[in-house]
């Protein structure tokens, strides 16, 4: 029998506790579910982590996820990362706390929208040299896009959560020490669980091709261009008919592409409107 690849450095565990899974079992769809869940979620962090870019297809990630078999210690799995051959830096001790990390935001992200955790992740990306100081707000933006997209995968991954067990515990194996394991407890997972249909980004900086305008809806169609994702047309919403007249200006221009301060807005992890703050850029 061939030997399986060691993939220890980059092990995460995915533990079930309480209810059902204290006694070593847990409802088989319910974790079907999770793991699927979760499948995605450490593919596409895994995948954010070696290229710093954002994937959509599972075909496109340059990683694959492995699960070895379950350990009666209430209910855990070990998920491994076989990163392709052009990032071997990455199989370090590095990888399983940095997924850690980026998992640990995103389930606080869809909780509470908190922000602080993105500038310690951020902190610790520029400090192991996979981003720049100059880079953190495009990182961020990224970052953002991920957690976004991983909204439908994360609602996968806490469906045992209340039934069949009380929380979902992930983290780099053998380590118990808090804040080093992403923990989502009944009550967290009732909060994402009942999260609002729409959510929106810090303020950001966007440079964005302007294609139409709406006078009678104070509106523009835009398609943003430094944003990480399918780059498709969404409607940005005017403040003002000072902004909107710098809008029609830039349409009219050879080159109608402007750069602007606002929220990018969500709902259902897809990019569905740009509200517009300030115009940054000066009209021609």
């Amino acid at each position: 029998m061939e030997k399986a690849p060691d993939r220890s450095a980059s092990n995460l565990q995915i533990r079930y506790d309480g209810k059902d899974a204290d006694r070593h079992e847990i409802e088989l769809h319910a974790l079907g579910e999770s793991l699927q869940g979760m499948a995605r979620i450490i593919g596409v962090t895994g995948h954010f982590i070696a290229t710093g870019r954002y994937a959509r297809k599972l075909e496109s990630l340059d990683v694959k996820v492995y699960v070895a078999e379950p350990r009666a210690n209430c209910y855990s799995l070990q998920a491994g990362l076989q990163f392709i051959e052009s990032h071997p830096v990455l199989i370090s001790s590095i990888v399983a706390p940095l997924m850690t990390a980026l998992i640990t935001w995103i389930f606080a992200r869809f909780a509470s929208n908190q922000s602080d955790r993105a500038d310690k992740l951020l902190d610790a990306l520029t400090q192991l040299q996979l981003t720049h100081a100059r880079e953190r707000e495009t990182t961020f933006v990224a970052l953002e896009r991920v957690a976004e997209s991983l909204r439908p995968a994360t609602l996968q991954a806490i469906s045992p959560i209340g039934s069949t067990c009380s929380s979902l515990t992930v983290g780099p194996v053998g380590s118990s020490a808090p804040g080093e394991q992403a923990v989502v407890d009944e009550f967290t997972a009732e909060v994402i669980r009942h999260a609002p249909e729409f959510s929106r980004t810090e303020v950001h900086r966007w440079l964005i091709h302007v294609s139409e305008v709406d006078r009678s809806r104070s509106s523009a169609k835009v398609r943003i261009l430094n944003y990480v994702g399918e780059g498709r047309r969404i409607t940005a919403r005017l403040p003002d008919q000072a902004t909107f007249d710098q809008f029609a200006q830039i349409l009219a221009s050879r080159t109608p592409v402007i750069t602007v301060d606002g929220n990018l807005v969500y709902r259902r992890g897809k990019a569905h409107s740009l509200h517009v703050l300030t115009v940054v850029t000066a009209v021609p």
